[in-house]
Parts: structure tokens; C-alpha cells; sequence
């Protein structure tokens, strides 16, 4: 196993030189410090999958321990010839440093920003996944062809061979349905590494797609009722929690990118709420570098404090900052962790009615001590 050669500059990051090979080859490669922004590289977005880190990246004097999702990744991505430069915070940052971990956590919004490109790979090529992708490219073109014709054969299985449809037993049905509810698209970190970036290509294995937006498009015609609803599953991972993923994805994707808002923290956690988080502190700190608000608010990222700490101290600065408490009102999640009954568990939080204060007539006085005890008063 290699030593990390400690980043002693704020601004500094790792990128790897990943060595050309095939895909049986040793997985080897170099490493290199930099400054951000003054190096050129590829940004990898995946699945973490499994945390053991039970393969290995090879350098020169010794090797890296990875799991085994990046190698995966990596494996995939290396070209046959050339050497390809990439940053992938597996092998970038060092995992066993909490406190380098903390630091380069803060800077991650800015390194997938700065990258040449982002690349996020949703997993290998499994489960007739390229003609997974075909097919939803077809289903993208049937449905946009009947927004305005709706057909309530649509939902009849027996109907849909009538349609120019595969008959519900297809094999292609099921191929596709394990292509949408791979586990990336439910990944807290996936938001801002999948929102930064114009220059951005999902790849499944090998296989590139060309239109980002593809698996978008087949969910929302699913959910207008233009596609056959069994497209998603009926048990395993929650249709409706897919689909919610999917939606904040595109929509906070193209604002930021288009320039048409600037999201506070308080309104990025109801948006990415269905995402998942291995790390409940990383329900905040994913979000954190998309908040317009996030040096007025002082929350920084820490993994050193615990998890009821952090939500305490967010949903206080944001309580200061604002001197509102509607936010409050979304917190309708079961409470996991020990917290102020005020403060929202973000960690299963369910996304509420915004307003509720508002919209039943009532206004509130507040006073939140430096001991974070919320005091109440609602005054019809």
C-alpha cells in the first residue's frame, strides 16, 4: 500500500494519469498534484456501491486500495492507447484522512465545475443494458409522438403488441427496467456532480449516451401516462422516489446551468430529500456547494461533529438568517436521530406542505436561545 503525499495548499488536488490497457490488464497508473484550476482532467461521477475497498489502483512503488465499483469504473473508461487524466475522489482524496476528506469535500463543487468534462458512469454493461438504452430511445420517440393522442391501451399489457409495442414478456421490458433503477440515480452526491458541468456524458460500460437526458425523458412520460407504467418497478426501489430523483435532477440542472435562479440551502434540502445517503451528514454537505446562501449561513463541511449537531446548527442559522420558520413545516419524516423535536431529521425526511403557517391564517413569534431552543408563540 502507498503513502499519500500530504496536499499542503488550500487549492491543491490529486488527478490520476490512468495508464492505457485493455480491459484485463493490471489497472495502473500515476498521480499527480495540482492546483485547481490549472490542470486539465476528467471528472468521474459513480456509485460507490459496496465500501470495502478490496482491489487496487497500481502505482510505481506500491498501489492504492479502491473499491469495487471505481475499478469498474476505471477499467472501462482507460483507452487502449494514450494516457487519460481524471479525477475520481476514491483515489483523489485520501479516505483514511478525515481531515484532507473534510477539505476537499468543500471543494468538490469547483472540481467538477473546472473539469474538461464530466463523465458519470451509471455501471457496467450487464443486463443486456445496450439494448436497454436502444430500446429507451425508441420509447422516448413513441411517447413524444403521443402527447397529444393519449391512449389508454397504454396501461393494458395485452394491448400493447397492438401498439407497435413488445409484448409485456419481453426481455427487453426487464432489461430496460434494470437500467433505470440502477442505484446512481438515487445518489445524494450525484446532484452536484451531475449539475456543474454543461460538458457532461453518462456512459454505461463502454457505451456512451449521447443525450444525457434519455432516462429523464422515459421517467416523465411514464409519469404523464404516456408509457406503460410497469417501465418502473413494482417493488425493490420505490417508483415514486425515482421518479423524484429524476425530476430534481433535470430541473435544478437547468436552472443553475441557464442561469434562471440561485437555490438556498433551505430550498435545496426539500428538492434532493429523496436521495440516498450512506453518510446521513452527506444529506447537507451534497447540497452544500449549490446553496447560493452557504458562506452567510457558516455551515462548513465537518465529519467530525455528529450527525445531530450538524442538522441542529443548520436549521438554526437558517432560522437566524431568515427569521422564518416555514421551513419547519416540511418536517414530517420519521425522526431516526435524537434531535430537537423543531429540527427536521433530514435524514428521512419527507417532503411536506411548504407553508403550512401561512396558509392556516396564524403568525409566529420565535426566539431560538444559544443553547438551540426554539420558543413558539402562534398568535391568530
Amino acid at each position: 500500500m502507498t503513502s499519500y503525499i500530504p496536499l499542503n495548499q488550500p487549492r491543491q488536488i490529486r488527478i490520476i494519469h490512468l495508464a492505457p490497457g485493455s480491459r484485463e490488464d493490471l489497472l495502473c497508473g500515476t498521480i499527480e498534484t495540482v492546483l485547481l484550476g490549472e490542470a486539465s482532467y476528467e471528472a468521474l461521477s459513480y456509485e460507490w456501491g459496496a465500501p470495502d475497498r478490496v482491489c487496487n489502483f497500481g502505482l510505481k512503488h506500491g498501489s492504492i486500495p479502491i473499491t469495487t465499483s471505481l475499478h469498474q469504473a476505471l477499467r472501462d473508461l482507460r483507452r487502449k492507447a494514450g494516457v487519460r487524466t481524471i479525477w475520481a475522489d476514491g483515489i483523489c482524496i485520501n479516505q483514511d484522512d478525515l481531515v484532507e476528506r473534510t477539505k476537499q469535500v468543500t471543494l468538490m463543487g469547483e472540481i467538477y465545475k473546472n473539469a474538461s468534462r464530466v463523465l458519470t458512469y451509471i455501471g457496467p454493461d450487464a443486463d443486456d443494458s445496450s439494448s436497454a438504452i436502444e430500446f429507451a430511445a425508441n420509447l422516448v420517440a413513441f411517447g413524444v409522438s403521443r402527447i397529444r393522442h393519449s391512449d389508454p391501451r397504454i396501461h393494458i399489457p395485452e394491448e400493447l403488441p397492438n401498439l407497435g409495442l413488445p409484448a409485456i414478456t419481453s426481455p427487453r421490458w426487464q432489461a430496460l427496467r434494470k437500467l433505470l433503477t440502477r442505484t446512481w440515480v438515487t445518489r445524494c452526491w450525484c446532484g452536484q456532480e451531475f449539475l456543474l458541468n454543461r460538458n457532461l456524458t453518462v456512459m454505461c460500460g463502454t457505451t456512451e449516451l449521447r443525450d444525457w437526458e434519455l432516462f429523464s425523458k422515459v421517467v416523465r412520460l411514464v409519469f404523464a401516462r404516456r408509457l406503460p407504467a410497469h417501465i418502473l418497478p413494482a417493488s425493490g426501489q420505490d417508483p415514486l422516489a425515482i421518479g423524484e430523483c429524476v425530476f430534481a435532477l433535470g430541473g435544478v440542472r437547468r436552472a443553475i446551468l441557464d442561469k434562471r435562479a440561485q437555490f438556498r440551502l433551505s430550498n435545496l434540502l426539500p428538492q434532493f430529500h429523496a436521495f440516498q445517503a450512506t453518510d446521513p451528514k452527506d444529506k447537507i454537505f451534497s447540497v452544500l456547494g449549490l446553496a447560493v446562501d452557504r458562506e452567510a449561513l457558516g455551515v462548513t463541511v465537518d465529519y467530525t461533529q455528529a450527525t445531530e449537531e450538524l442538522y441542529t446548527r443548520v436549521a438554526g442559522s437558517i432560522l437566524s438568517l431568515y427569521q422564518d420558520v416555514n421551513f419547519l413545516s416540511n418536517n414530517l419524516g420519521v425522526k431516526r436521530l435524537d434531535l430537537p423535536s423543531w429540527v427536521p431529521d433530514w435524514s428521512s425526511w419527507v417532503f411536506g406542505t411548504e407553508y403550512v403557517n401561512r396558509d392556516c391564517g396564524f403568525k409566529s413569534k420565535w426566539n431560538l436561545s444559544s443553547r438551540w431552543v426554539l420558543t413558539l408563540e402562534n398568535r391568530t
